[in-house]
């Protein structure tokens, strides 16, 4: 028998060229920071949710991952039913079923982005709505009514900013199932699907490692305060605000440089917030509880420079000096917003308020008090006039700027919840004396109570 004739080279190599292609694995799901990144800070977060939950499909596929995930939401690590995505690569069966190298990637883009150590998280607002609401168990169209999870949830991302087809005001988002590993548009989704069925939700968490307001583990976040990256390079905040001429958005921004009251051997006093009523969501339902924060200076007089008429505008910084972002001084529950629930406080506002003679000598305590959002957000400016109505040395001055970081889309979330000052002379809100007991309210938003100690 012949030998059949010898291939044609050009006919070898194609055929060659075909085997290897259709021997090729799957490739690693490519990071949003690998690509073109997009001008809009709400796009790409989106993206980058989405290309989360695509390297975490094989994890929530597995109804033993799922059960784990459950479980560790159940913690409430932050005081919801949350977990941070970083945080489950901890366990060996979820690392088993998902590369951590993958999430080292895109937690290295978000960082890329915002000039800040951001993390991704897995929210089930269900498990929250069972325990503030335990008769409506019986009620509700529930999926989870047992401590099993349902085999199927509805995946929710969630950027600060809605989907070109998602309703108005934020509120209503676009639902996906997970269906051969792709995710699937399954339904609208607003926050009373949410409560009663299985709904996860991937949004960014903003409490892990904001000023140090809630420890971190170093295996989460090397470089939170102790850890030993903290305060490296490594760790330093990046310009933000993604392609140039894009918006103001870098939630590393610094606070302005500190300028401290004089001691001048006055009289001290010192004087706390001791409750607080929120009346309207700053928050959308997505995200979860209401991070309340503020942002505060002093000035003397009508913000001249120890109260000399004509001298130099001085502002100067209050124990609440703070970057944009604010300091937190509480997370509230829906719940208790909806059910205008009064939180009781021990939160420290100033200490060492000088006077030396009340009536003559006032020093105003400006301040703004705001829904905290870490990124993307936008800055926002709000002018507050502590000159108005004020016994003062001259006439009123210019108004004073107070700028704060919140959600800029939609529904006023970036409108603050209160802003006003107090002030050591007022006669309208106490004769001639200190702040004793005030009740500052603004009708329909924010209202709080305050003494002297």
């Amino acid at each position: 028998m012949r030998n059949p004739a010898p291939l044609p080279v050009s006919l070898f190599i194609l055929l060659l060229a075909m085997l290897l292609i259709s021997c090729k694995k799957t490739g690693p799901v490519v990071s949003a920071s690998e690509k073109t990144l997009e001008t809009n800070d709400f796009r790409f977060l989106h993206t980058q949710l989405k290309q989360f939950a695509t390297v975490f499909a094989a994890a929530l596929k597995e109804k033993a991952g799922r059960d784990f995930i459950t479980s560790k939401a159940k913690q409430k690590f932050d005081e919801e039913y949350e977990v941070l995505i970083k945080d489950l690569f901890k366990d060996k069966q979820i690392n088993l079923l998902v590369p951590e190298k993958e999430s080292r990637k895109l937690h290295d883009a978000l960082f890329e982005r915002s000039g800040e150590h951001l993390y991704p998280q897995i929210y089930i607002p269900h498990l929250q709505y069972l325990e503030d609401y335990p008769e409506e168990r019986r009620n509700a169209v529930s999926r989870t009514e047992t401590e099993t999870p349902a085999e199927d949830p509805v995946y929710v991302f969630y950027s600060g900013d809605p989907e070109a087809d998602s309703a108005s005001m934020n509120e209503i988002w676009p639902g996906y199932k997970l269906v051969n590993g792709q995710y699937q548009f399954f339904t609208m989704v607003d926050e009373t699907y949410a409560n009663e069925h299985e709904v996860w939700v991937f949004p960014l968490n903003e409490t892990v490692n904001a000023a140090g307001l809630l420890p971190v583990p170093c295996e989460v976040d090397p470089c939170a305060p102790g850890c030993p990256l903290s305060g490296s390079p490594d760790c330093g905040g990046g310009t933000g605000g993604g392609t140039a001429g894009g918006p103001d958005d870098d939630p590393t921004d610094a606070p302005s440089r500190q300028i401290l009251f004089p001691e001048l051997g006055h009289n001290k006093i010192n004087f706390k917030m001791t409750s607080m009523k929120v009346h309207q969501h700053k928050e959308t339902w997505v995200a979860g509880a209401s991070e309340v924060a503020i942002r505060a200076k002093l000035v003397c007089h009508n913000g001249r420079d120890m109260g000399v008429a004509g001298a130099a505008r001085k502002e100067y910084s209050s124990d609440q000096y703070s970057n944009y972002l604010g300091k937190k001084i509480k997370k509230v529950k829906r719940k208790d917003i909806k059910d205008g629930i009064r939180i009781s406080l021990d939160y420290s506002l100033q200490t060492n308020w000088q006077n030396q003679v009340i009536n003559q000598d006032p020093i105003h305590f400006f301040y703004v008090i705001f829904e905290r959002d870490k990124w993307p957000a936008t800055k926002n400016k709000n002018m507050i006039d502590v000159g108005t109505s004020i016994e003062t040395l001259e006439p009123s001055p210019e108004t004073f700027p107070l700028w704060y970081r919140a959600g800029g889309s939609g529904a006023g979330y970036d409108s603050p919840y209160h802003q006003y000052f107090f002030s050591s002379f007022r006669r309208s809100w106490w004769d001639r004396g200190y702040p004793l007991n005030v009740n500052v309210n603004s009708p329909g938003v924010f209202e709080f109570s305050t003494v002297s100690y």
